[in-house]
C-alpha cells in the first residue's frame, strides 16, 4: 500500500504523542509508509485544509469537540477513515452516526489498538479502491465515495447529491456524472440519477431511494428491473 497520510487531533499533549508511538509500531512492524500529523484542536485541523486517509480524533477538545469536529469533516470527506480516542466510550458509540469505524479506549491497549489499526488499514484498502466523485463548487471542494452517493438529483442546470451525510449543490450536468460513475449508478428519468444499492422498493412508477421517493420514467422501468436483477444477482 502506497504512503498513507494520518492526522491526530488530540488536545492533550501526552496522550497525542501516545496515539502517535502506537500508530507509528504498528505500521513499522507491518513496513507500512506513513505519515503522521498532529492537531491540538479542531480549528488547527480545518485550517489545514489537508486531506487525510485516517484521522483519529479525541472527543473531548475546547472550543469544538471531536464529534463536531467528525461532523464538519463529513461535510467535505466521506472517504476518510475515522477513529475516536476517547476515555468516554457512552460518547464514542455515537461515532457511528458520522461513520466513524471503531473507537479506542484511554489508556490505550496495544492488542485493542493493533486490532483497530486492522480495520483502518483494510477501509483505507477499500476506499482506494472504490470509485469516488469530486464536487466542486465556488465555497468548497468535496470527495464523496461512490457508495456515500444515494441519488443525484438535476434541477435548473444544478446538481444535489443526495448523501449519507448530506446534500451537496453544484452546477452541473446529470450526463457528465452518469459517464463517470459508470457501474452501480442508473438514470431513472431526466432528473435522476440512482444509486443501485440503495433502491428499496418499486411501486408503479415510484422508487424508494432511502427515506425518498421518486418518479419513474416509464420508458426507464423495464431497464431498471432488468439493471437491478444483474446488480444483486437474482432472478
Amino acid at each position: 500500500m502506497r504512503g498513507i497520510k494520518i492526522a491526530i487531533a488530540e488536545d492533550n499533549a501526552a496522550d497525542l504523542l501516545i496515539t502517535r508511538k502506537f500508530i507509528e509500531e504498528y505500521c513499522h512492524s507491518r513496513k507500512i509508509d506513513i505519515s503522521i500529523d498532529g492537531f491540538s484542536t479542531a480549528v488547527a485541523y480545518l485550517d489545514s485544509k489537508q486531506r487525510y486517509d485516517a484521522v483519529f480524533l479525541d472527543i473531548e477538545m475546547p472550543h469544538m469537540d471531536g464529534m463536531e469536529l467528525a461532523a464538519e469533516i463529513r461535510k467535505h470527506d466521506s472517504r476518510v477513515v475515522m477513529v475516536f480516542v476517547t476515555n468516554m466510550a457512552r460518547y464514542a458509540v455515537n461515532g457511528y452516526r458520522v461513520g466513524a469505524i471503531d473507537y479506542v479506549l484511554k489508556p490505550i491497549s496495544a492488542f485493542d489498538f493493533s486490532l483497530t489499526m486492522d480495520r483502518v488499514m483494510g477501509a483505507i484498502a477499500r476506499v482506494r479502491e472504490e470509485k469516488s466523485y469530486t464536487v466542486k463548487s465556488r465555497e468548497s471542494v468535496t470527495t464523496l465515495s461512490a457508495s456515500d452517493i444515494r441519488y443525484i438529483e438535476s434541477l435548473n442546470h444544478h446538481l444535489i447529491f443526495h448523501t449519507s451525510f448530506g446534500e451537496q449543490e453544484v452546477y452541473g450536468y446529470l450526463k457528465d456524472v452518469e459517464n463517470e460513475l459508470g457501474d452501480g449508478f442508473f438514470r431513472v428519468s431526466s432528473c435522476y440519477l440512482i444509486n443501485l444499492a440503495y433502491v428499496k422498493t418499486i411501486n408503479g412508477c415510484d422508487i424508494t431511494i432511502g427515506d425518498d421517493v421518486l418518479k419513474i420514467s416509464r420508458v426507464k422501468k423495464s431497464e431498471l428491473i432488468e439493471k437491478l436483477v444483474a446488480y444483486y444477482g437474482v432472478m
